[in-house]
Formats: structure tokens, C-alpha cells, sequence
């Protein structure tokens, strides 16, 4: 922030960018309350400004950035945004073509519900379950199911479940894959 505007309090560094968190107003020349990405090229605010969309008034308590999205912890939990500012990712993410056992879930963040999407290789007995960091079954959307080879998806409703990161686990035979899930309450 410009001298006089607050402090920085949490960074996290993707690629040139340069998220911040903090007691701020602006950044880098531009208004930006609380969040704010700042290009190391040009020492310029970027075009990210998740609060145009009126999502943080208040401090955030972590923040993390991995690939296209950058994750902000702050009451009342983890919210996603993708590198322009926007929440959420509503469009399914891509099904790998290749034959392993796949799974996905959108929108991830998860609000009220997930879709899961997986791939089988092979048709066979089908397990879904979701469960906390503590290794805890949050969920069991599919047990020994007979299901065919290809693309398939379950909802999977997170009402009943506080904020936090959960793990899907798709079973095929011996097969296994798991896919985090970020649900936001």
C-alpha cells in the first residue's frame, strides 16, 4: 500500500503476481480494500479485484494462490476467485481423455452443492465418498454400484457440512483417485 494506507498482513506469489492481504485501501495506485495483486514487472496494481464485487469488507486470515485461482480464508471461510477477480468457477473443468480413473467437481468452491464428475476405464463396482481432513465419511454418494465404462457425475449436497476441505474418493476394483473439494457455508 502507498505510505499512510495500512499494512500488508499475507502474500502469496503466482508466477509475476504478487497477491496481498491486509488493512489497506489501495495498492500499487489502484483502490483495492483488503485484496489486491500487484505485477513485479511493473510494481502496478493487475486488473484482480475480487472486492468490486462487494465479497470482502473485512480482513482476511490466509490466502494461498495455485494456478488459475487464488484462495482468501476470511469469515465466514474460503472463498475461490480466478485471476480476474471473479468468484467461483461455474464451468465443469475438463475430463482427462486419457483412460484412468478421473474424478472432478464444480463449482469448487462448493456453496450448497457439488457435481462430481468422473471417468471409469472400465465398467465395474463403483464407490464415491467424500470425507474431512480428518479421514472422517462426510458422504457416500455411490457404494458397490455396477456401472459402465465413460463419464458419469453424482451431486453431492453440502448442507449438513461446515466450511472446510474435503476429499472425494472414487473406487474402482483397486483402482482409486481423489479430488479436493472446497466447501464454503
Amino acid at each position: 500500500p502507498e505510505p499512510g494506507n495500512g499494512f500488508v498482513q499475507l502474500i502469496a506469489l503466482n508466477g509475476s503476481t504478487v497477491y496481498a492481504a491486509g488493512s489497506f485501501t489501495s495498492i500499487g495506485g489502484q483502490t483495492r480494500i483488503h485484496l489486491g495483486a500487484i505485477d513485479t514487472g511493473t510494481g502496478q496494481a493487475t486488473v484482480w479485484n475480487p472486492n468490486a464485487l462487494g465479497a470482502f469488507g473485512f480482513l482476511v486470515s490466509s490466502l494461498a494462490a495455485s494456478q488459475s485461482l487464488v484462495y482468501v480464508n476470511a469469515d465466514p471461510g474460503i472463498v475461490a476467485f480466478t485471476a480476474s477477480g471473479t468468484a467461483g468457477v461455474p464451468t465443469p473443468p475438463p475430463v482427462p481423455n486419457d483412460m484412468q480413473l478421473s474424478v472432478t467437481s464444480v463449482p469448487n468452491p462448493a456453496f450448497s452443492q457439488a457435481t462430481l464428475h468422473f471417468r471409469l476405464p472400465k465398467p465395474g463396482a463403483v464407490r464415491l465418498a467424500v470425507f474431512d481432513l480428518s479421514g472422517r465419511r462426510a458422504a457416500t454418494l455411490i457404494h458397490d454400484q455396477i456401472m459402465s465404462e465413460g463419464e458419469h457425475e453424482s451431486t453431492f449436497t453440502t448442507g449438513s457440512l461446515k466450511s472446510g476441505i474435503y476429499f472425494a474418493r472414487l473406487e474402482l476394483g483397486s483402482e482409486v483417485a481423489i479430488h479436493k473439494v472446497i466447501v464454503v457455508q
